[in-house]
């Protein structure tokens, strides 16, 4: 009932049209309520009412008259987008598992000619071709759910849709694709070459320029929290991003792609996924939600998400860091790559009199948890002694005999932390260094 008291649908007016055909509830007795379709209204979505650059994504809202235990919703609703990419689709779908479902049809009409990647592991379908269209369609019928909508969300490991359909036949056209689609609107102009001479004005690096102009976009543009491919796929330019001063995910990309061209520095996006696995046997766009940076220093990549925007320069946070993502470019770098980081931990002791021992760890944080570290920020400065023992990892149970922490504002430089203790014996042969790879 909650669930489906207001019907709401999303589009963008740059690329979409969508029209709802009816709306209406079948009551037992087999009488019909219908839900006038004029009576849709129109909105933008609440995180884009202060984001007004965003007014082409759109939503429908539609509350269902007489919606009541024991009836039947019925709706139908098209919804016509002209290709992102030249010649090219993509789509998937789920089933709905958290409601009743009396009678489900899911139909996708292709050309019959066309090389595609198509994927259903747990739905069986049925295929027919008409004329030169070929038809794939999937029926669910009478199911009865077992979890609640809220249960299905935070069920991590069911993510994968259960139809994946792509006319891409690698992910080198996708990586090619969206390199062009992206790079016209990081192209630096005057405005965008003058604020990156004054961000890097004394900088004699090419490291600490890119630290700089990454602190820049991370806090001074303002994060729009608009999953990628959600209202368009193609970036705004970078002038009108700094301008505006904020973006999404992507835009915050082209800026800091634009700042770091002005200043010879060569960089790339990178699509990513924030939860789910990249299923490598289907190319396609609708397998990525979030865009981030590879900016080439010297023969390395350094990963950076200008979107954590509290985050240190070079945190990847922990769902992206080791997952397969692609490099979007129309050169040899262009591809699979994995964005990752290294981190150490470092512990050292010496034995002291009546049997304990003194120890001192060092460690630059544990990348996964840089940014749980960055809100000290917000902390009261005599409340820094119960953040650093609760970040002990371990050494929680044992007293402590000096504490120093670095907050975050230090942000050009390692987050550190000091924390010397007094031991008992037993307890101090624990202790080891140990590398660590994430």
């Amino acid at each position: 009932m909650q669930a489906f008291g207001q019907l709401v649908f999303g589009y963008s007016t740059a690329n979409e049209d969508l029209s709802v055909d009816y709306v209406r509830v079948r009551r037992p007795d087999g009488q019909i309520a219908n839900t006038p379709v004029s009576s849709a209204q129109d909105f933008a979505p609440d995180v884009l009412r202060e984001a007004p650059m965003y007014s082409d994504f759109r939503q429908k809202h539609i509350s269902v008259v007489d919606l009541q235990p024991g009836v039947t919703l019925e709706y139908h609703v098209v919804t016509r987008v002209k290709a992102l990419a030249a010649g090219e689709f993509w789509y998937e779908y789920s089933f709905p598992t958290y409601a009743a479902l009396t009678d489900g049809t899911l139909q996708i009409n292709v050309p019959k000619s066309r090389e595609i990647k198509l994927k259903s592991p747990d739905r069986k379908y049925d295929t027919h071709d008409d004329g030169d269209r070929r038809i794939f369609e999937w029926t669910v019928r009478n199911f009865v759910p077992k979890r609640s909508k809220r249960e299905e969300e935070e069920d991590l490991d069911n993510d994968e849709p259960d139809v994946q359909i792509s006319s891409f036949t690698d992910w080198q056209q996708i990586s090619t694709w969206y390199a062009k689609l992206q790079s016209e609107r990081a192209v630096p102009d005057e405005s965008i070459k003058a604020r990156a001479a004054e961000l890097t004005r004394g900088a004699t690096s090419a490291d600490e320029k890119a630290r700089r102009l990454y602190d820049f976009v991370a806090q001074s543009i303002r994060y729009v929290s608009l999953s990628f491919g959600i209202g368009r796929y193609q970036p705004h330019a970078a002038s009108e991003v700094l301008q505006n001063g904020y973006g999404d995910c992507k835009d915050k990309h082209t800026l800091l792609q634009a700042l770091l061209s002005a200043e010879g520095i060569k960089s790339y996006p990178v699509l990513v996924h924030s939860d789910r696995k990249l299923d490598t046997d289907v190319p396609s766009p609708a397998q990525f939600d979030h865009v981030i940076t590879a900016a080439k220093l010297g023969e390395n990549l350094v990963w950076l998400d200008s979107t954590a925007e509290v985050a240190p320069y070079g945190l990847i946070m922990y769902g992206l860091r080791n997952k397969q993502a692609v490099v979007a470019s129309s050169d040899s770098i262009g591809g699979f790559a994995a964005p990752h980081l290294r981190f150490l931990y470092k512990t050292a002791y010496q034995r002291k009199s009546q049997g304990t021992r003194r120890a001192r760890r060092e460690r630059g944080v544990d990348r996964h948890r840089r940014r749980w570290f960055s809100f000290a920020r917000d902390i009261p400065s005599g409340a820094s002694g119960q953040l650093a023992s609760g970040s002990g990892d371990g050494f929680a149970s044992v007293g402590i005999a000096r504490r120093r922490f670095r907050g975050p504002h230090r942000r050009a430089r390692e987050h550190h932390q000091a924390f010397p203790r007094h031991l008992p014996h037993a307890q101090s042969r624990l202790l080891q260094s140990t590398q660590l790879s994430g």
